[in-house]
């Protein structure tokens, strides 16, 4: 073999170790980074007052405590049935206490008592977050309220971007009354190749074991189900949304906002006119 050759041959192994060490399931850190930076709370005022009453938790995840909070509104203000609702939300891949408090404050306004909490290496919680500990995590969230009397009926999943998928992992694994499904990605593989163009050049067997599928996770029989999408939303494709509506199914429904991007939301009026149905409906 000549030394042309042989260099030619070093150069293609190089390039293919390179290639497979930089692959997500490889680099799982660099890819975590990507999708869970951490980001503190800039700010984290209680949402206290004479209306709503707070009760603060702790509940164990595997080896860590996480914080949780139940918002609940006073009876004396809200009086209709769906107060008796206790609505688990799942933030997105930079939320923290304070980002999870003003979809608290939105929600609220549903007349549902709220539960929130922030996964393990979000925010200012301890430990560090992969796609594992994050599915953990929500099961140990739900768990929690459940241990505080909240009855399977009693409880709707409601999960935002990165959260819409661990919301529906989670009402795959327990009883919910329903679940609502805002801003998020039918399949984590496909919406890291559209963040990151480069991770196209990768197959599937090259991405973490657990790809955090939302359409794997709405089986069939699933609990109602409401979709709810921006048109505009630029960080993760509105096709997402008629692709899990499509493979959910009977007993869903599916909600495009005109004008609606992937933040703001819940400032819609729309936006609360929809929830509020579907609460009343479950």
């Amino acid at each position: 073999m000549s030394a042309r050759t042989r260099a030619a041959c070093v150069a293609i192994l190089t390039g293919v170790l390179l290639w497979l060490g930089l692959s997500p399931r490889l680099a799982q850190f660099f890819y975590q980074l990507a999708l869970m930076p951490r980001c503190k709370s800039e700010t984290a005022e209680s949402a206290n007052s004479a209306e709503i009453m707070v009760q603060k938790t702790k509940f164990r995840s595997g080896e860590l405590m996480l914080n949780g909070e139940v918002y609940t509104p006073c009876q004396h203000v809200y009086t209709s049935a769906r107060s008796q609702k206790l609505i688990v939300y799942f933030g997105g891949r930079r939320s923290n206490r304070a980002k999870n408090l003003i979809r608290v404050q939105a929600l609220l306004n549903t007349g549902a008592a709220v539960f929130t909490f922030t996964y393990r290496g979000f925010g200012e919680e301890k430990g560090h977050a992969s796609v594992d500990s994050l599915l953990r995590d929500g099961l140990a969230a739900y768990d929690a309220v459940k241990r505080m009397g909240y009855k399977p009926a009693q409880i709707v999943l409601y999960g935002e971007s990165l959260g819409a998928t661990v919301a529906a992992y989670v009402s795959s694994k327990r009883n919910v009354s329903g679940v609502i499904l805002q801003s998020g990605f039918a399949s984590l593989e496909v919406q890291m190749k559209d963040m990151i163009p480069i991770l196209r050049v990768y197959p599937r067997c090259l991405f973490p074991k657990h790809d955090l599928s939302t359409v794997q996770s709405i089986q069939p029989g699933h609990s109602p189900l409401l979709i709810m999408h921006g048109d505009q939303d630029s960080v993760v494709d509105k096709k997402h949304a008629h692709w899990m509506a499509k493979s959910a199914g009977q007993n869903t429904r599916l909600i495009v906002f005109e004008g609606a991007g992937h933040v703001g939301v819940h400032l819609r009026d729309d936006w609360l006119a929809a929830v509020n149905e579907f609460i009343e409906s479950l």
